[in-house]
């Protein structure tokens, strides 16, 4: 593939997407723990240069393997690789408050990073020597560092040691240190901060009246934590009823959560909360207008109810209007809004209040939602397909892919001009008929991030990067 001279590529990457199977020919190899996203692109938060707005089904993030952990915020993603480095995507707001990455791009000046945690629109890493970094939006003091200034690369957090976990909320964020005790900074609207005040806070402040943590995990406006005991307690905005109480009354120091024993997980939404039961029951509380509790009803609940057609789940993740679990099978249900096709169950639109699996996504080990979109690691292998014939031509070249991996024996032909000023993005979907020739298409030829589908149903994906 490098000898194309007259293309001048860096590397050519094709791959085939066959009703969720997908197979790659590269200059760089995949074998596992890649990552998958769908919902909405509207700010990049797919990381795949060929997502539309809307993205009922999963598609692969560009480039990613090895991932160990991730986590979303309201618009951007961050990966946790097995080698320790970090690498983000999204954030591409109009404002251009934040760089903008359509692609995951790698962290710099981060390395040895045991956890990652996404808040609306700032970013955590807890380093293994206990010390937690932080980077973005910083207008509430929501980085720890004492100023109120955006950063783009990440900064220490002030006065944290020992930390063992760290979750980001909307505007604020939290850290738990390895004796039980919790810390909490920047916005403090309705209390979140959970230090009896409702002032902001640009470093550190204990979380009073809490001991024992195990888990944190931050909503739009609230806050939650999970004590040894298996207890739930939650502070913050509860306008929702997403604290759990049995009111709506906001709380600037913890309560706990009503009728919630023996539970091993727990995670914000942006106006509703989850929590996971050690019998893989899943257990939902707060704003429900799209039926993100999971109840059958879009009725709003300040006390759990229990999520309907759930069990053996082991991993959940609350989105800002939706919800996602993981089951111990490796597949992802989802439930609540569904624009931009978030449920990933191949419509948009309908909203769904009962739970609905992801389609074309298997053996997954880690998800997380955004605010609407969801990503998720899955251990499948991406196998290359067999080649025929690679050749180059005067002009143009022609690529060739044939092989057993393709659906129905498929023949797909791309045709492209090495005009070294011209560069494409497709904004939708070029169907191909096998050995169809795209000349007439690309009069001008094609460089990259060209999308196409074959019509046999979803079949094909060809990347072009130079």
């Amino acid at each position: 593939l490098l000898s194309l001279r007259a293309l001048k590529m860096r590397s050519i990457l094709m791959s085939a997407l066959l009703c969720g199977l997908v197979f790659l020919i590269s200059v760089n190899t995949f074998s596992q723990n890649s990552v998958w996203a769908w919902g909405s692109d509207w700010e990049q938060e797919i990381g795949n240069p060929s997502a539309s707005f809307s993205n009922p089904l999963p598609l692969w993030v560009y480039d990613l393997s090895n991932a160990s952990k991730l986590s979303t915020g309201y618009y951007h993603s961050l990966v946790l690789k097995a080698d320790g480095s970090v690498w983000q995507w999204g954030h591409c707001l109009e404002g251009g408050q934040l760089p903008c990455y359509q692609i995951p791009e790698k962290v710099q000046n981060l390395t040895n990073i045991a956890a990652v945690s996404a808040g609306g629109f700032h970013s955590l890493a807890l380093k293994d020597d206990g010390t937690v970094w932080a980077w973005g939006i910083n207008e509430h003091g929501q980085l720890g560092d004492g100023t109120i200034e955006d950063k783009s690369t990440p900064i220490q957090v002030m006065n944290l040691i020992n930390v063992i976990a760290i979750a980001g909320g909307a505007g604020h964020s939290m850290a738990l240190e390895n004796d039980g005790s919790l810390w909490a900074w920047g916005n403090n609207a309705n209390g979140r901060l959970g230090n009896g005040t409702n002032e902001d806070k640009n470093t550190p402040v204990k979380v009073l009246n809490l001991e024992d943590v195990v888990a944190v995990d931050g909503g739009a406006a609230h806050s939650l934590a999970l004590k040894n005991d298996g207890t739930v307690w939650a502070w913050g905005g509860n306008s929702s009823g997403q604290l759990g109480d049995g009111t709506n009354e906001d709380k600037n120091v913890p309560v706990k959560v009503l009728n919630l024993t023996n539970i091993i997980a727990i995670s914000g939404g942006g106006w509703h909360s989850l929590a996971l039961k050690n019998d893989g029951t899943v257990w939902a509380w707060g704003a429900n207008s799209h039926g993100q509790l999971g109840d059958g009803t879009i009725f709003i609940s300040n006390i759990p109810v229990h999520v309907m057609n759930l069990t053996d789940v082991k991993d959940i993740s609350g989105g800002g209007r939706h919800s996602v679990a993981l089951k111990n099978d490796g597949a992802v249900w989802t439930w609540g809004n569904n624009d931009y096709g978030v449920l990933g169950n191949g419509t948009s639109g309908t909203p769904s209040p009962v739970p609905v699996q992801v389609l074309n996504l298997s053996d997954v080990s880690n998800i997380s939602a955004g605010f609407d979109f969801s990503v998720a690691i899955s251990a499948r292998e991406i196998i290359p397909p067999a080649i025929d014939a690679i050749k180059e031509l005067h002009d143009p070249f022609r690529l060739k892919i044939k092989g057993n991996n393709f659906r129905n024996d498929a023949e797909i032909w791309v045709v492209g001009y090495p005009w070294d000023n011209f560069s494409y993005k497709s904004e939708s979907l070029i169907i191909l008929k096998k050995g169809k020739d795209l000349k007439n298409m690309f009069p001008k030829g094609l460089k990259q991030d060209i999308l196409i589908v074959n019509p046999d149903s979803s079949c094909v994906i060809a990347y072009f990067t130079r």
